[in-house]
């Protein structure tokens, strides 16, 4: 069913007030596995700050943007492209407020497209 397999699609983890996640959701593992981030293990993964995990300068200033709004109370809600290895992806990234400035990302797949292995 559709909600099944977005259900198994939703990936979620949660940020401290120092950018340090602090816990994932528990489709975080399969996730990494089907991504050949193997070694992104939720054990690894905890306790490390967000932007161990961002190379690219654009997406971490967009990160860095997101962040200060939803600490400001604003909730945000963005679509954005999260390719694999295997295949094109779009998701939409939900991030809101929790308890103090805690701040969780939870994502849910909208669509795939296989593209050939590098």
């Amino acid at each position: 069913s559709p909600s099944a397999m977005r259900k198994a699609q939703e990936i979620s983890y949660l940020v401290n007030d120092h950018d340090r996640v602090v816990s994932v959701g528990p489709g975080w593992a399969e996730f990494a596995r089907s991504n050949d981030g193997e070694e992104l293990t939720p054990e690894s993964v905890t306790g490390r700050e967000l932007w161990d995990f961002i190379r690219d300068e654009e997406t971490r200033q967009l990160y860095r943007e997101v962040l200060a709004s939803v600490r400001n109370g604003r909730p945000a809600s963005l679509v954005l492209r999260c390719d694999g290895p295997a295949e094109r992806r779009l998701i939409e990234l939900r991030v809101t407020r929790k308890d103090g400035d805690q701040v969780e990302f939870r994502s849910v797949q909208l669509g795939a497209k296989r593209r050939p292995r590098q």
